[in-house]
């Protein structure tokens, strides 16, 4: 817990430090006794602890070491070991120095002190708890590398301390776009996308180094044939093109105050982390199920456009409440046998589930009182799993898709530019006026979908949609 401190009292402090440990081991001592502590004046306002001129008065000896300086011939004292830690003692001195402060004041946990330097915390004392990062550690980690972003002194030396950084990591980037977020938080923030968006989930995600990545495709196969005694056999091919992924630069605002980049390093992070991922796992969901190839939807077009007419069933009924079991059944029978797997899944929207799959099931009968009441604790279908995508329409009529089925790790390909950028400004979207800041994150990403069928042939994905 943070300690809080009067400046006054500080000195007074520093001065009977000094006066233990002398001048050699004072710097050491003074930087183990400032961790941790929010320093105030007289008024009770937050003071920089780099802007505090201490008074001190330091001794070229430490208390009792002139008990070592004996006549010459007295018997000398025995020395150490050399490979004993001389930092101990220094230790154990600041220790009960901070226990006495401690002693004297305390932060009110329910009042804590906001100030620019409570940031300063060791990273081995009690974090707040981190919702999106694995440890509290990471999030606190991720929580200095924002505030050095922003121009935070302390926490840019605390992340080149670390490795996170190098010492000119940061400059000017921001000028420029944006500051690279670290391989270690990249990855986080990519896992939460992948939490959050149900495209990534299951589609077949691809790491993409550079900004185009090309994937063969094959488009036919080898073909088996019958012949005579001692006639040639047909020569047959595979024949493959290529799917060209083209990363698409996204962007998603968020705005925090400026009190809170302040006062909880642990909470910053999970606010940032946590916007930033699940607006990007949305964008990923609107494209690869409903985009439609505009510029909205950076030119990405989904599954309820790209689905080939072959792999496409239209029910007689506009309204849920029309749609038989036999439309649904009509439907999944259009998917090919190889796409029939594990990995087969059902794609809607959760009214459409409600409304359309619960109906059926409950109107065929079976069901008890309490599987009614209790409900399933997984989603499924006629067999398979349901996956609640509520990118997806959710309201039925002019041939509106109502589902998909199929597997989409076959059908699509996401590729993942994985350079995710973080830049910071307070005068964008009137933060100067509110005393907030916007947070701007920028990911590239595409998506094709790229095995769906066509006019003549279906794909790994199936569609049925409500009447016109």
């Amino acid at each position: 817990m943070l300690k809080t401190i009067t400046v006054e009292e500080l000195q007074k402090h520093l001065q009977s430090l000094a006066n233990q440990v002398g001048a050699k081991r004072y710097e050491a001592a003074k930087n183990l006794i400032l961790e941790g502590l929010v320093i105030v004046d007289a008024d009770g306002k937050p003071v920089d602890p780099d802007n505090i001129e201490y008074k001190v008065t330091l001794s070229p000896m430490a208390a009792g070491d002139e008990d070592m300086m004996k006549p010459e011939d007295e018997e000398k004292p025995k020395m150490k070991p050399e490979d004993e830690d001389e930092d101990k003692p220094v230790k154990s001195l600041v220790a009960e120095a901070v226990k006495a402060i401690k002693a004297e004041s305390q932060v009110s946990a329910s009042h804590p002190i906001a100030t620019k330097e409570t940031n300063i915390m060791d990273i081995s004392a009690p974090l707040a708890r981190s919702k999106h990062f694995q440890t509290s550690e990471e999030a606190y980690g991720f929580g200095r590398f924002v505030l050095a972003c922003r121009g935070h002194i302390k926490s840019r030396e605390w992340c080149v301390e670390k490795g996170l950084i190098t010492k000119d990591h940061l400059s000017g980037n921001n000028t420029l776009g944006g500051y690279l977020v670290p391989d270690q938080f990249n990855n986080t923030l990519i896992n939460l996308r992948e939490q959050f968006g149900i495209f990534r989930q299951n589609a077949n995600v691809l790491s993409m180094e550079r900004d185009t990545l090309q994937v063969p495709r094959r488009i036919s196969t080898l073909t088996a044939n019958f012949v005579g005694e001692a006639a040639a056999a047909s020569e047959t091919q595979q024949n493959f093109d290529l799917v060209t992924l083209v990363a698409k630069k996204s962007v998603v605002l968020t705005q925090i105050s400026g009190e809170l980049a302040e006062d909880n390093v642990v909470n910053l992070a999970d606010q940032i982390a946590g916007e930033m991922a699940y607006a990007q796992s949305k964008l990923e969901d609107q494209c690869g199920f409903t985009g439609d190839g505009t510029s909205s939807f950076g030119g990405i077009v989904g599954l309820n456009n790209a689905v080939g007419s072959a792999g496409t069933s239209t029910a007689a009924g506009t309204a849920l409440t029309a749609i038989t079991l036999a439309q649904v059944r009509a439907a999944m029978g259009l998917l090919p046998q190889y796409a029939d797997n594990a990995n087969t899944k059902f794609y809607m929207h959760r009214t459409v589930f409600n409304s359309l799959c619960q109906r059926l099931a409950e109107n065929a009968g079976g069901a008890t009182v309490v599987e009614i009441g209790d409900g399933a604790n997984k989603l499924r279908f006629l067999g398979y799993p349901v996956v609640l995508a509520q990118a997806m329409n959710s309201t039925t009529g002019n041939g509106s898709v109502m589902l998909h089925f199929g597997d989409l790790r076959q059908a699509a390909i996401l590729g993942d530019r994985k350079q995710n950028q973080i830049a910071f400004s307070d005068s964008a979207s009137s933060s100067f006026e509110a005393d907030l800041v916007t947070v701007r994150g920028i990911s590239r990403f595409d998506i094709v979908n790229a095995n769906v069928g066509s006019s003549s042939v279906a794909g790994s994905i199936v569609t049925l949609k409500a009447g016109a």
